[in-house]
């Protein structure tokens, strides 16, 4: 076996980071942002834009911004004066996004896995501190662990250049702070597009019943200045 961790010291070190994210963060997997439909994407942008003035960090998979339609995402940015780290991607079922109000190359630099476009390492520029925005494969299961691999071995790197550790040089985790979060696709079965999954202590997993919509449902913009 591999080294052990001491749950006990890495856990009780991370409440000195959370001062970093107290404008709030969130994770949603969109399951297309930039889509045909005008009416669902309208919707989505509209979202996206609560989301931003509530949560300073709004961590996005599954956007759907092909090279065909990222430079309509990029007008939508400028317009809204919304800040990013992204990129276009091969496929639609690929890709993950961080947004925010704030320009985040003043705090956070990048960095992305163009293997996949599975997910995004955000390293903040003074404190040791680090965002994981991940989706991993939802039908591949050894894909989903190399995928999970590359991720440990990218932020391994990170941290060695950051803390000047050596190659044969144990990382002391505890030293830094670190956020995963986003679509891990654990669950096999087939997945609802619409209700969340819940799971009940024998395993099994169900959906959640929403309850029903309020007739109430306004939003601040009617129209995220996208032409039909």
């Amino acid at each position: 076996m591999g080294n052990r961790v001491d749950w006990k010291k890495l856990l009780a070190s991370q409440g000195c980071w959370a001062r970093l994210l107290a404008d709030g963060v969130c994770s949603w997997n969109l399951r297309g942002l930039w889509i045909v439909n005008h009416e669902i994407r309208n919707d989505k942008c509209v979202a996206l834009l609560t989301l931003l003035r509530k949560y300073k960090y709004v961590c996005v998979q599954e956007p759907h911004l092909t090279a065909a339609v990222y430079p309509a995402f990029l007008d939508w940015c400028f317009n809204w004066k919304v800040f990013h780290f992204s990129v276009p991607t091969n496929d639609i079922e690929q890709g993950v996004l961080i947004l925010s109000f704030t320009d985040l190359s003043l705090d956070w630099s990048n960095n992305f896995d163009t293997s996949s476009y599975s997910f995004q390492i955000i390293e903040h520029a003074k404190e040791n501190f680090y965002i994981v925005n991940v989706h991993l494969s939802a039908g591949n299961v050894v894909l989903r662990g190399s995928q999970m691999k590359l991720i440990k071995q990218m932020l391994d790197r990170l941290i060695r250049i950051r803390l000047n550790i050596v190659d044969d040089q144990e990382i002391d985790y505890a030293m830094v702070g670190l956020l995963v979060l986003g679509d891990f696709n654990w669950c096999e079965r087939a997945e609802d597009r619409f209700y969340p999954v819940k799971y009940d202590t024998s395993g099994e997993c169900t959906l959640w019943q929403l309850p029903e919509e309020n007739s109430d449902s306004g939003s601040e913009e009617s129209d995220c200045g996208m032409e039909t």
